[in-house]
């Protein structure tokens, strides 16, 4: 799509709007390549390092536990006992940051240009003629007016971390937003995210997302 010098991110013409908004609608997904800014990029990229480094980000066991799947099992979920290699439902480390968290002062890059996205995506912020948004799309996002802090994570190998299947509706969700943070992937790192065709039991795979360095979904 032609970049107008009129704006800040390449995302922002009304072409790739209507691309994000068609996704969205056929799919329920959508997949947006350098979001950021290098410069950017690499400043939440530090920020992130930082919080895993000086001890901020906690295990997910920690605070969420297992008994959702029973007391009787809660151990195995969790792996309890820290056996090496075995599989877990949390096994990522992760902090929740706030907009003026000091200690990772550049986190706030993200949701402002995510919150643009939205605004945008929503016609809250005009676009020049029509909307290039399907309406089904606009009407579902009216109801997004509040997000939580960022959840930065960190998924490590050495732990086979990973996050148990799940949707973010029990929590009155409306709209999930991942950004990757992995210089260098490679397929043998593993780690995609797997989408799943609707219906709480469906095991049918709808798409794998690469975890790709500035992407967001």
């Amino acid at each position: 799509a032609p970049f107008a010098p009129s704006l800040d991110h390449w995302w922002q013409a009304p072409a790739v709007l209507e691309l994000v908004g068609r996704s969205l609608s056929t799919a329920c997904f959508a997949i947006i390549d350098d979001f950021l800014p290098l410069s950017d990029y690499l400043l939440l990229r530090a920020d992130a390092r930082h919080l895993f480094a000086s001890g901020r980000m906690i295990r997910g066991k920690i605070d969420q536990g297992g008994s959702y799947w029973g007391d009787d099992i809660a151990s195995e979920f969790i792996n309890e006992n820290d056996i090496p290699m075995k599989w877990n439902a949390w096994g990522n480390h992760k902090v929740w940051v706030g907009d003026d968290d000091s200690d990772a002062k550049h986190v706030r890059i993200l949701p402002r240009w995510t919150d643009n996205l939205l605004s945008r995506l929503k016609g809250i912020i005009p676009h020049d003629g029509s909307s290039p948004v399907p309406p089904r799309v606009a009407r579902r996002l009216q109801t997004v007016d509040f997000r939580e802090h960022v959840m930065v994570a960190s998924y490590r190998a050495e732990e086979r971390g990973r996050y148990l299947r799940h949707t973010d509706i029990g929590r009155g969700a409306v709209l999930t937003a991942l950004y990757y943070l992995n210089d260098d992937w490679r397929p043998e790192d593993q780690g995609e995210l797997r989408l799943f065709l609707p219906g709480h039991t469906n095991t049918e795979v709808r798409y794998d997302v690469l975890p790709l360095a500035n992407r967001l979904l």
